[in-house]
């Protein structure tokens, strides 16, 4: 879980960054290869028996499985700034969470 938060990290730190799409920014770049990923997956790994046997869907990295990694992201964050005691208004905090 934690590679996987780091790379969506990645995605979502260069999304924000202020040069995100223009030369010198790395949004395209990073974009580009999570889409390729993605794609990679979904169709390699429904080729594999172990796939077939354990999986409940039919098709790795839907929708939902990319809104629970976008919310796991916030919701580590968060954790971890509540565990390290640093102050954040509840407004920031809850739209943060949105």
């Amino acid at each position: 879980m934690k590679d996987r938060i780091s790379k969506t990290a990645k995605l979502g730190y260069d999304i924000g960054s202020l040069n995100a799409y223009k030369p010198g920014g790395e949004m395209i770049v990073t974009a580009v290869k999570t889409r390729m990923a993605h794609a990679a997956v979904r169709h390699i790994l429904p080729q594999s028996p172990h796939w077939a046997n354990r999986a409940p869907e039919d098709v790795p990295i839907s929708q939902a499985n990319i809104m629970v990694t976008w919310h796991s992201l916030p919701t580590t964050v968060m954790r971890t700034l509540k565990a390290w005691k640093v102050p954040i208004p509840t407004a920031e905090k809850d739209a943060f969470l949105h």
